[in-house]
């Protein structure tokens, strides 16, 4: 076991903000480069990845020919747009929201790959090369975008691509291409098989292609001629490449340095949790503008249980047999009498309710809404019910402490009762001792009433406070009685 001493304990919540901090520097200064060197791309991904214009098709399914499905790519700087439509679907896919029509209904999702009535998967991996960044795997055989494909060239040609695979988390699917044709200067297949678990799940046709440049590209010079288009506008401008990628390594550092930061905090919290739970018990214990409610006059059994709002609580057998009123607050309750001295106050028991199912409505949920649901669930969790569970542990502990004080000051006091029923006199005097870890004074003092003395038993803990005072009267001591056996005859 590690332990640190540090002279000023209320600094130690720094430590984990000082190695957080070392730690973002140290991930922020390695961070690796978003984008592959396109001088290093194949010729088929570096014709994909410089592709500015539109893309129009038309498919029809393998054995099916009569049913046909028009599609259109669109491709403008960083953004793209496909569009297929038959007699029964719809599909739109974007790099902004995505969705699929179908029967009068509307299904939204971000894995196009994985939607089964996309005929054209090429035109998806198009649009991957231009938006997503491209990475070589280590084998050498393959390079990864972003992290949602991985692309297959023929490593034989160089200009041809002849697979595709969906790496998304929980993806089953893959994507073959063959009957390669030269249209404006791209090879374009005229089959797509897709596959799922290695097993032929659906088969495409592409009937014709249609391929436009965009204006300010200037397009190759007749179909069937390699020609390169035109570089990005970052390869004509190395300033301003590096400056995007400085402003990306700039904002995951700060994404970073603020989880970092949360984390921390939360730490510290959870090492402090005691205190904090008890600072919060005294501050609501005793400020009397908490105590709303009004009283309510409640059954305590010999066993000191109390049953309020349909829960039990644990408030001490000095609450038998008398009248004990409860006041609640919002997070407590407080239980007094009015012959047993000081209350008993302990966190409140919420009833148990199951929580209320959401409706979906047909169009489903978007991610953004999933995801803000899910912050506002976890928000309430940390805010409200862990701290009430930790102030009701809290509470158990202080009942428990309350009922042996008052156990103790009634041992006490009999002992004292018995001690003065017989003598003489009866003197005015006081005691303290020490009776499992509590202090217990015993003073006995002179009532107002002729002949009678007044016994007063108090428990208070190791800071002091008091926690239970229970007193009693005791009259005139009586003789002895007589122990010696009489005589025979004797009365």
């Amino acid at each position: 076991m590690l332990r640190f001493r540090m002279r000023n304990p209320r600094v130690l919540w720094l430590r984990p903000l000082a190695v957080a901090a070392s730690l973002a520097v140290a991930v922020g200064l390695h961070a690796p480069p978003a984008w592959a060197d396109p001088q290093t791309l194949p010729a088929s991904l570096s014709a994909l990845r410089n592709f500015r214009g539109t893309l129009a098709y038309t498919a029809h399914p393998a054995g099916d020919p009569s049913q046909i499905i028009a599609g259109s790519l669109a491709v403008t700087g960083e953004h793209f747009t496909l569009d297929e439509r038959s007699r029964t679907e719809a599909v739109h896919v974007s790099d902004g929201q995505s969705w699929l029509a179908s029967d009068g209904r509307t299904f939204y999702f971000d894995d196009a790959l994985g939607v089964s009535g996309l005929a054209n998967a090429w035109a998806v991996m198009v649009a991957g090369c231009v938006t997503l960044p491209l990475q070589p795997d280590p084998s050498g055989r393959s390079w990864t975008a972003g992290a949602r494909m991985r692309i297959y060239p023929d490593l034989q040609s160089g200009d041809r691509i002849i697979g595709l695979v969906d790496i998304a988390p929980g993806a089953d699917v893959s994507f073959s291409f063959g009957d390669w044709q030269s249209v404006d200067g791209l090879a374009l297949p005229a089959s797509v098989v897709q596959l799922r678990d290695g097993i032929a799940a659906g088969a495409y046709v592409i009937d014709r292609y249609q391929v436009a440049w965009a204006p300010q590209r200037p397009a190759p010079a007749g179909a069937g001629q390699s020609v390169p288009a035109p570089a990005p506008a970052d390869q004509h401008n190395p300033l301003l490449a590096r400056t995007g990628s400085q402003e990306r390594a700039a904002l995951r550092f700060f994404g970073l340095l603020v989880a970092l930061l949360a984390l921390s905090l939360g730490i510290a919290a959870w090492l402090r949790r005691d205190a904090l739970a008890d600072r919060l018990c005294r501050r609501l214990a005793s400020d009397p503008r908490d105590w709303r409610d009004e009283g309510t006059t409640a059954f305590v059994s010999p066993e000191g249980t109390l049953w309020f709002g349909g829960r039990r609580y644990h408030v001490g057998s000095a609450f038998f047999n008398r009248r004990a009123l409860v006041q609640s607050s919002m997070f407590f309750i407080r239980i007094s009498a009015a012959d047993t001295g000081l209350p008993v106050v302990m966190a409140r028991k919420f009833p148990r309710h199951e929580p209320p199912r959401p409706s979906r409505s047909a169009a489903g949920f978007t991610l953004v809404e999933a995801l803000v649901a899910t912050a506002l669930f976890a928000s309430v969790i940390v805010a409200a019910v862990f701290p009430t569970l930790v102030v009701l542990a809290h509470a158990d502990r202080v009942a428990a402490l309350h009922e042996a004080a008052v156990q103790v000051a009634a041992n006490a006091l009999v002992d004292e009762e018995a001690a003065l029923a017989y003598g003489s006199s009866i003197s005015d005097a006081s005691s303290v001792s020490n009776v499992d870890g509590l202090r217990l004074t015993v003073a006995v003092t002179t009532s107002s009433v002729n002949g009678l003395h007044q016994i007063t038993a108090t428990v208070a803990d190791a800071n002091g406070a008091q926690l239970a005072r229970i007193a009693t009267m005791v009259g005139p001591p009586v003789p002895a009685p007589d122990d010696q056996p009489q005589s025979p005859g004797t009365r």
